[in-house]
């Protein structure tokens, strides 16, 4: 069976917008340097994955009232509507499926196209932001590439 689906995949992060997980931060009233600096840092001299470092940095935040206390997956959903991203990117997917679909050939094999990302937080995020194409929330092309190869 011929394949007419065109998956485009990336990743929000440093991909489509400039430090997500810091605009984040910034989004819920913490100075993203200072956490970095104050919570990742020492982490990452002690031999840590840099991102888990940070991970595990806003994980200390979220107990005990801390400043990431009430960010849950609706919360992110609503922050993400304010990420900036790269010039050009919200344009880029709108872009992109017009072309597809305007293409007679394409629209004669029933080619279409779809967004998503390699990465659950990213497709949340992406997938809620100012794009104009929806990502998936879940599954989308990335799970069917994995399960055809």
């Amino acid at each position: 069976m011929a394949q007419t689906t065109i998956a485009i995949v990336a990743d929000c992060d440093d991909t489509l917008a400039p430090d997500t997980t810091a605009q984040l931060l910034e989004l819920c009233g913490v100075d993203s340097r200072n956490f970095f600096r104050e919570h990742a840092a020492p982490r990452v001299k002690e031999g840590w994955d840099p991102s888990l470092a940070y991970m595990q940095g806003m994980i200390d935040l979220a107990r005990n009232e801390g400043p990431l206390a009430s960010l849950t997956q609706t919360r992110i959903k609503e922050l993400a509507k304010q990420l900036e991203f790269y010039p050009g990117v919200p344009e880029c997917f709108t872009s992109i499926k017009d072309d597809i679909e305007r293409d007679a050939r394409f629209r004669a094999a029933g080619v279409r196209v779809e967004f998503t990302s390699y990465r659950a937080a990213s497709r949340n995020c992406c997938g809620q932001a100012r794009l104009r194409m929806p990502f998936p929330t879940s599954g989308g092309a990335t799970s069917r590439m994995t399960r055809t190869g």
